[in-house]
């Protein structure tokens, strides 16, 4: 009888507050004697200051002491080019896999496989990386991304040519049709696939989801739970698969830390602290949690706008819901809170922009609604009421300015804020009917400024400024 437990992590997003525990987890199962592979689905290096403070680089000592196997890198490591990735890869122990990634002269960037041999197991695990809409997010104009479902197919050959016995894909694909290379559909194309330990839609999976006979695997995000997998094969080599999320709430009920991981979160911790500075006080949470910054407005959707527009000196401003990573909890807000709201930083512009065009970048931050989407757009200075039976680019029924004003279509005004129409990847590049002036400064510089002036106003909820139309 031949058995493995597989542990998955995934969409971590820079929050490695619990890895003790995730440790604590794994060395348990090693003192049982227990054969253990562990993987992680990417998102882990970005999201967070605790990971973002160090580049990334805690994250990675903290997967080597663990002693991660593989990890594919996900659309949120934000490499901007191969010389970025290759650094990288090499602060890591284990391999990163990457069928799909290639430079501009056909090279791979990453090995698209590997081979472990476990727990009687021969195992040949691809990795496949993200494709998105548009250019690669991160990566500049020196790599392609490939087929994810004709480079697993290809793969799963070679693997089966080489001996293995068992076949899974560590992968960033997602599990929703949302995505546009969902991991159900790699099912159905490479049914030879055993498992698929997929990331990128924080759809948690308490059973896995099964197609044909591949089961696909998938945690919490940031680091609510993780996956531990259980494969067996009899004396025929039949297999048998099953899988179940774990909490860290579990984990920290009745393990105690890994003391190695705690000690390099603590050191990690006194640095920040050292740089930490107060720069105001919140009675309220002020909610940056997904999927709602994603998909309605938020409170603190609201006070970033705010925000926006105060660093601008104008009335109406955007941003992302996709630009928003943390919530912040009652108590003083800190440059430490900030960061991890903007652990994705990006910049700030003023423009000139003619109604029509506010309308439209209303109109495109609505098409997913109810789903999440990171183009859902947040406003400061308009009232938006809109009808979510409609047909996506329609649903806008009135937009007035806050002031009570209708939104002219052919008038210009003065805006702020993230002005690509679209998130991050889903950008419209048209920007026709939007004239930028400059860039103006960071979020972190704009929302740090503002909670500093002394004029902030903080909302214990969101103030209505982009309601459904009811029935």
């Amino acid at each position: 009888m031949k058995r493995i437990s597989i542990i998955q992590t995934a969409d971590i997003h820079g929050r490695i507050h619990d890895y003790p525990y995730i440790a604590a987890y794994i060395k348990q199962l090693h003192l049982s004697g227990e054969p253990v592979l562990v993987v992680d689905c990417g998102d882990i290096f970005r999201g967070h200051i605790l990971s973002e403070f160090s580049s990334g680089l805690a994250a990675a000592e903290i997967m080597n002491t663990i002693g991660y196997d593989y990890m594919v890198f996900g659309n949120d490591e934000h490499f901007r080019n191969v010389g970025e990735i290759c650094a990288m890869k090499q602060r890591l122990d284990f391999p990163v896999l990457g069928a799909m990634t290639r430079q501009l002269d056909g090279s791979r960037v990453f090995d698209p496989w590997g081979i472990t041999e476990r727990g009687g197991f021969r195992i040949g695990v691809i990795g496949l990386e993200p494709k998105m809409m548009g250019t690669p997010p991160g990566v500049e104009a020196d790599t392609v991304l490939t087929d994810p479902y004709e480079e697993a197919a290809e793969a799963e050959k070679l693997l089966r040519a080489e001996g293995c016995d068992f076949v899974m894909v560590v992968c960033h694909l997602g599990v929703d049709d949302t995505y546009h290379f969902p991991s159900p559909e790699l099912a159905r194309r490479v049914p030879g696939i055993d498992l698929i330990a997929d990331g990128h839609s924080h759809h948690p999976l308490p059973d896995g989801m099964i197609v044909g006979s591949t089961l696909i695997t998938q945690p919490a995000d940031r680091m609510a739970s993780f996956v531990h997998i259980t494969v067996s094969a009899d004396d025929n080599g039949s297999l048998e698969k099953s899988c179940r999320l774990i909490p860290i709430g579990q984990c920290k009920d009745e393990l105690e830390p890994d003391p190695d991981v705690l000690a390099i979160l603590q050191r990690e911790q006194a640095k920040i602290d050292e740089s930490t500075v107060t720069l105001g006080h919140t009675p309220y949470l002020l909610d940056g949690g997904r999927p709602q910054i994603r998909c309605r407005e938020t409170n603190l959707g609201d006070i970033v706008c705010d925000a926006f527009a105060y660093a601008a000196g104008v009335q109406i401003a955007f941003c992302g819901g996709g630009n928003i990573r943390a919530s912040i909890d009652p108590g003083d807000i800190t440059t430490f809170d900030v960061s991890s709201v903007f652990a994705n930083s990006s910049r700030i512009s003023l423009g000139h922009c003619t109604g029509s065009w506010i309308l439209k970048k209303m109109e495109t931050g609505l098409e997913s609604y109810p789903v999440q989407s990171p183009g859902f757009t947040h406003v400061s200075g308009l009232n938006i009421l809109f009808d979510p039976n409609a047909e996506p680019g329609s649903r806008i029924v009135s937009a007035k300015l806050e002031t009570g004003e209708p939104l002219e279509k052919d008038r210009l005004y003065q805006v702020a804020g993230t002005l690509a129409i679209g998130g991050p990847g889903h950008e419209i590049s048209d920007v026709e009917g939007c004239v930028m002036q400059q860039e103006l400064c960071s979020d972190v510089e704009a929302f740090s400024k503002y909670l500093q002036s002394g004029q902030a106003r903080l909302y214990e909820n969101p103030l209505g400024r982009i309601k459904a139309l009811e029935k």
